[in-house]
């Protein structure tokens, strides 16, 4: 787990770390970038680091519908972080309508 990517696990809970790890193998920079400043959130107790935008593609539908449904709301959590505004509205929808 040598990628910086993988740093984004520090945006999830720990109980959430199998399925974070699970999100962001499926995942790929869009460019050099990976993603910006990030701040930190208090989650029940956890320090969180929530990134302020990521710069990764999205995964295939196949991929999306291969994850659990925890797995795939880890992926839209991930996503409402999005450095498009399309992509994070999107994941927006798809987490509201989860519940």
């Amino acid at each position: 787990m040598s990628n910086k990517k993988y740093e984004l696990l520090k945006a999830f809970p720990t109980e959430l770390e199998e399925d974070a790890i699970r999100v962001l193998s499926m995942i790929n920079q869009t460019n050099k970038l990976d993603f910006s400043y990030c701040f930190e959130v208090n989650f029940k107790g956890s320090k969180l680091n929530i990134p302020e935008r990521i710069y990764y593609n999205e995964p295939s539908l196949s991929q999306y519908n291969s994850l659990t449904d925890r797995q795939q709301i880890v992926l839209n959590c991930l996503f409402t972080r999005h450095h498009d505004g399309f992509v994070r509205e999107e994941n927006l929808k798809d987490n509201s309508s989860m519940q």
